[in-house]
């Protein structure tokens, strides 16, 4: 699966911010595939922000940056439950 392309500034936390979406996404019920999609857009997001804990992007956040990337399907599958 491709990344998301952002301008990296700091990886600090980005692999534990993809293990929390990926957990999210399990436990709202995404597809495999949505649900790595959706992990890999909130890492490629924490990676274009300085700091560890306060470059994590909110749920807005990522939903805004998943529509502007064409995978509304998966913010669908967010607002469900």
């Amino acid at each position: 699966m491709p990344s998301f392309k952002v301008e990296v500034v700091d990886t600090t936390g980005a692999g534990d911010v993809f293990h929390g979406g990926y957990i999210f996404g399990i436990l709202k019920g995404l597809s495999l595939k949505d649900t790595i999609q959706f992990a890999s857009a909130l890492a490629a997001l924490k990676c274009a922000k300085v700091g560890g804990r306060v470059g994590i992007p909110n749920l807005n956040e990522t939903i805004t940056f998943l529509e502007q990337n064409s995978l509304s399907e998966i913010v669908s599958g967010l607002r469900k439950s």
